[in-house]
C-alpha cells in the first residue's frame, strides 16, 4: 500500500505532533468489586393507588407531588446525620427507597427505619412495609445505582413475606441477632415467628408514658386514620382493613386503644 493511503500516514497529516497525547502504558479502569453492606427497602403501601387516582381531580397532581416530597424530606431528615458521615446513601424510586450504609451501622440503621415508619404515618397518612438485610452490592455514583443479590433478596422479601406494614429481617439480620451484634431493643417477633422491628415500641420510647403516647396517637390523627382505614376498608377491600387492622392489634398489645 502506498504511503499515502497508509491510515497512520493519514492520521500523522491530520493531527499536529503536539496534539498526540502520552499516555502511561499501565492506567486501566479501575476494578469493580462486590462490597457486603447492610440494604434496606421499602415502600409505602396505599401511594400506588393513590397516584392512580390524582388524575380523578384537579388537585390530584399537586397532592402527589406533596406527598412525594414529604415522603423525600422524611426519609433524607432521617438519613442525614450517617449520610454526612459518608456511612449511609439511598435511592429514592417512586415511593420506594433502597438505603445501603455500613455493616457496623446496624444499631442506627434500626433507628431510622423506625423513625420514618412513624414519619410517613404521621405526615402521609400511609403506612410502610419492606425487608433488611445484609450482602453484596455493586454502587455507581453518577448515575446513582445500586444493584446486587443483597437488593433482589429484600424486595423479594418484602414483596412476598413482609404482608404488614412492618419491615422484616433477612437470615443474614438473624445471624447478627443470634450473635448478639445488634443492641437494638426494640425488635418483636410475629405470629407467624417472622422478627420485624417495632416502631411503635420504638416511639412509645420516645415519651415519658404511655398516656403521652396515647394522646400523642390522637393529636397528631393517627388514631383517627386506623380506624377510619380500617372501617372503609373492611367490607370493601379486606387485603387493605388487614394492614390497617394489623397496627390497631399491635397499639392494643401496648394498652392503647384507638377506639378512644
Amino acid at each position: 500500500m502506498a504511503d499515502n493511503m497508509n491510515p497512520d500516514k493519514l492520521i500523522e497529516k491530520w493531527f499536529k505532533e503536539e496534539d498526540f497525547l502520552d499516555l502511561p502504558p499501565d492506567i486501566s479502569p479501575p476494578k469493580i468489586e462486590y462490597n457486603k453492606k447492610l440494604i434496606a427497602w421499602f415502600d409505602v403501601l396505599g401511594m400506588s393507588k393513590k397516584i392512580l387516582d390524582s388524575g380523578k381531580s384537579d388537585s390530584g397532581a399537586e397532592d402527589i407531588l406533596t406527598d412525594i416530597g414529604k415522603l423525600s424530606n422524611c426519609v433524607e431528615n432521617s438519613c442525614n446525620l450517617l449520610i454526612r458521615q459518608n456511612k449511609l446513601e439511598y435511592i429514592q424510586l417512586n415511593d420506594g427507597f433502597i438505603i445501603e450504609s455500613d455493616l457496623d451501622c446496624i444499631d442506627e440503621l434500626c433507628g431510622i427505619l423506625c423513625e420514618i415508619q412513624w414519619k410517613v404515618l404521621v405526615e402521609i397518612k400511609l403506612p410502610i412495609r419492606g425487608t433488611l438485610t445484609a450482602g453484596q452490592i455493586i454502587k455507581s455514583p453518577e448515575p446513582k445505582v445500586i444493584i446486587g443479590p443483597a437488593f433482589i433478596n429484600a424486595y423479594i422479601m418484602e414483596d412476598e413475606n413482609a404482608i404488614f406494614p412492618r419491615i422484616l429481617f433477612s437470615d443474614d439480620i438473624y445471624q447478627y441477632i443470634n450473635k448478639k451484634k445488634i443492641t437494638f431493643p426494640f425488635i418483636t417477633e410475629d405470629a407467624d415467628h417472622l422478627k420485624y422491628l417495632d416502631f411503635l415500641r420504638y416511639e412509645l420510647n420516645l415519651e415519658s408514658n404511655r398516656k403521652n403516647f396515647d394522646n400523642k396517637l390522637k393529636v397528631l390523627g393517627v388514631k383517627k386514620l386506623l380506624k377510619n382505614a380500617y372501617a372503609e376498608n373492611i367490607n370493601k377491600n379486606i387485603s387493605i382493613a388487614q394492614k390497617y387492622g394489623w397496627i390497631i392489634k399491635k397499639l392494643s398489645a401496648l394498652n392503647i386503644s384507638v377506639y378512644h
